[in-house]
């Protein structure tokens, strides 16, 4: 279990990072989006759909791009902890084998 905590960590670290960028980059794509229905009237009297579509469209690649970020950090997370108690199990049964000589059916699964 020790040896796993320092990927565990890193792992927490790296998602709580990407949640981060994530909420930063949706409340910049919360102001532009916000500013355009203000200025809706304005966009298009001035003819600016298409600067003003290129504009949300490139915010909204990049929330994607961290949203995708996000939840590959989350599926290395829950594989880090579904993985922890495998592992331990995995190392008490190698290390009794190897101590013990063998390991028996009875002691392995009973």
């Amino acid at each position: 279990m020790v040896a796993c905590l320092p990927v565990n960590l890193y792992l927490s670290r790296r998602y709580a990072a990407a949640q981060g960028r994530l909420m930063k980059i949706r409340d910049e794509k919360l102001g532009v989006v916000n500013e355009a229905v203000q200025g809706v009237r304005h966009i298009k009297f001035a003819a600016l759909e298409s600067q003003w579509e290129f504009r949300i469209n490139d915010i909204r690649r990049r929330e994607l791009a961290c949203v995708w970020d996000v939840c590959v950090s989350n599926t290395y997370l829950i594989g880090c902890w579904a993985a922890g108690p495998i592992l331990l199990a995995v190392v008490s049964l190698v290390t009794y084998a190897e101590i013990a000589g063998e390991l028996t059916p009875s002691v392995a699964f009973g």
